[in-house]
């Protein structure tokens, strides 16, 4: 499981990114996390010949331990707000 974080920081709107979408050339020198994932998807993809491989890039992942965006997500759910609908 990578992560969308392989990308950088996008300010692209309008734009499908998928698996054609090149990485982030350069990462900001604190962003470790974006730059280890760009790695082991390295490490990953020499074995693409041995072995099948699929790498996942999500935007977010919540679960049963998540203690930051499935709170936040049942609270808003549970709330009053409406949204419209873009269309």
């Amino acid at each position: 499981m990578s992560s969308a974080s392989v990308y950088g920081f996008l300010r692209v709107r309008n734009r499908t990114i998928d698996e054609e979408y090149s990485l982030c050339p350069r990462h900001w020198r604190w962003d470790y996390y974006g730059s280890a994932k760009i790695a082991a998807e390295r490490v990953v993809e020499r074995f693409r010949e041995e072995i099948s491989v699929t790498v996942l890039r999500p935007t977010m992942v919540c679960g049963a331990r998540d203690r930051s965006v499935f709170p936040r997500v049942a609270r808003l759910a549970n709330s009053n707000i409406t949204f419209a609908s873009p269309h």
